[in-house]
């Protein structure tokens, strides 16, 4: 019995393996023909170049698979779809491609009364095929030409609309370009450290005098700088806990803008003594680094003090020994020191690599921005 079931077994392997190389010794079907029954002609030229699939070569699902992709790529076809039907023992594809409508017209409404666009803002051209992609990326251009011509309260919307028979598109760009936006009033809140007339000596903006021979225009962009500007003065005057704000309120009209800038300036950060930890350096050269970073006391600290001296200490180590120094600044709150009257002492330890510091401590508490 047990052999019987064995040699049953061995004839219906040799009979599963017989059939598997018929099957892939037989010959796949040829592609007789390529049809595109929805496609005009320029397109049918355009989709014929993108196929991998050939007329004559053996029929393959994954250069089918290729093709559908690459015609998508195209941007020209909404929809790809293949059939295959049989011809004698080859095989027909025909591909139904659903074309993407063309650009009937583009028309800008209203045509602004004081800007003309440049020529090539907008890409989206009559003949071209249609694509969303193109239409925000348009927006965003002449959202961004307005802004730039102080426009800062110019929307741009679009509409489009697809004529099914033609298969086309008219494309309409709607620009709200409002007014040209100034500067009504620049109010300054601070403490006074500062003259007010310097902190404006820093903005881009002026306000509009009544006879407007100072146009004063709202520049949105130039905010941030502005503010930026501001804060590195204070800083680099020892002010490291200084707060600044620039912002911009609505004024009286639509078009008016009113600048706040706001400092809360707080201490200024002076230096109580300055300490160099080395051992490699001899006698004289430790003198002379002495002499080349020492701060004279109640000098102002600033947010760059570290740096020079990390700096100075580097080159001299370099010039004097041929190596590249590890050098940190480590800041310690000297015993006078109050909230509103800070002396930090600096101590600067300088070794031949970062492995011989060992571990790091940073002590300053009143800055809130401003560490070494």
């Amino acid at each position: 019995m047990n052999v019987c079931m064995n040699r049953l077994v061995v004839a219906v392997a040799l009979l599963g393996a017989a059939w598997i190389q018929a099957v892939a010794a037989a010959p796949r079907p040829l592609v007789a023909a390529i049809e595109f029954p929805l496609c005009g002609s320029e397109n049918r030229a355009v989709a014929e170049s993108c196929l991998y699939s050939r007329v004559g070569e053996p029929f393959s699902v994954s250069r089918v698979n290729a093709d559908i992709r690459a015609l998508m790529r195209t941007r020209r076809f909404d929809d790809v779809r293949v059939s295959a039907a049989a011809a004698g023992t080859n095989l027909v594809l025909t591909y139904n491609l659903v074309e993407s409508p063309t650009v009937r017209e583009v028309t800008i409404e209203p045509r602004s009364r004081s800007l003309t666009l440049p020529a090539g803002l907008v890409q989206m051209k009559a003949g071209k095929v249609f694509s969303r992609a193109t239409l925000r990326a348009d927006v965003q251009r002449i959202t961004a030409y307005y802004h730039d011509q102080d426009f800062h309260a110019a929307r741009v919307t679009t509409t489009d609309k697809l004529v099914r028979g033609l298969n086309q598109v008219y494309v309409a760009y709607v620009v709200r370009e409002g007014e040209r936006q100034y500067i009504e009033k620049v109010e300054i809140n601070s403490t006074g450290a500062m003259p007010a007339a310097l902190l404006r000596s820093f903005l881009h903006c002026e306000e509009r005098n009544r006879l407007r021979f100072v146009p004063g225009l709202y520049n949105e962009a130039t905010l941030a700088e502005d503010e930026a500007r501001i804060r590195a003065y204070y800083l680099a005057h020892g002010y490291l806990d200084s707060c600044v704000t620039l912002a911009a309120n609505e004024g009286s009209t639509k078009a008016a803008v009113r600048l706040e800038l706001c400092v809360t300036e707080g201490p200024v950060y002076r230096i109580g003594s300055v300490t160099i930890e080395q051992r490699f350096l001899d006698a004289g050269e430790a003198e002379a680094l002495r002499a080349a970073t020492m701060l004279p006391t109640g000098s102002v600290l600033t947010q760059g003090t570290a740096d020079e001296m990390k700096e100075k200490v580097r080159k001299l180590v370099v010039e004097w020994k041929g190596f590249e120094p590890f050098v940190t600044v480590r800041t310690l709150i000297n015993g006078s020191s109050t909230p509103d009257a800070p002396v930090v002492d600096l101590l600067v330890k300088v070794t031949k690599s970062a492995h011989e510091h060992g571990p790091q401590a940073v002590v300053y508490p009143f800055a809130q921005s401003f560490l070494f």
